[in-house]
């Protein structure tokens, strides 16, 4: 049996705030990214296990994006969210008497709605947030 070395409980811990804190710094990031964000310190099934136990905590998600090839692993903080609460979630700020829409609101709100499935057009969306 080969010899192979536990990592400490401190170890798994600083991992896991590691990768929590990249995640939280980038959604969205990919597997690759991940790797690359915490510097290759971390070995490829390790950061899967961390990956997992952040997810089963509730703290990630992980969503597969078809590829020509395998699917593309994306991590974003937070659990799932299904499309209707995230719906609710884009559109909480926008209601009657607030300010008119920003460039830069709308794309906060497309992109909130991409993370989660939605797809509209520019134009669906506008009609959304009149």
């Amino acid at each position: 049996m080969p010899n192979t070395i536990e990592p400490t409980p401190s170890d798994l811990s600083y991992n896991l705030q590691s990768v929590r804190s990249k995640i939280q710094a980038k959604p969205g990031i990919s597997r690759a990214g991940l790797i690359r964000a915490v510097d290759h310190r971390i070995k490829a099934r390790e950061l899967d296990s961390l990956t997992a136990r952040l997810e089963d905590s509730g703290e990630i998600h992980v969503e597969h994006v078809p590829t020509a090839g395998r699917p593309r692993r994306q991590y974003w903080p937070g659990p799932r969210q299904t499309q209707q609460d995230g719906i609710t979630a884009a559109l909480d700020t926008h209601g009657p008497g607030s300010q008119p829409i920003t460039a830069k609101r709308f794309y906060e709100v497309w992109r909130r709605l991409l993370s989660i499935g939605v797809n509209l057009t520019d134009h669906q969306l506008h009609w959304v947030l009149a």
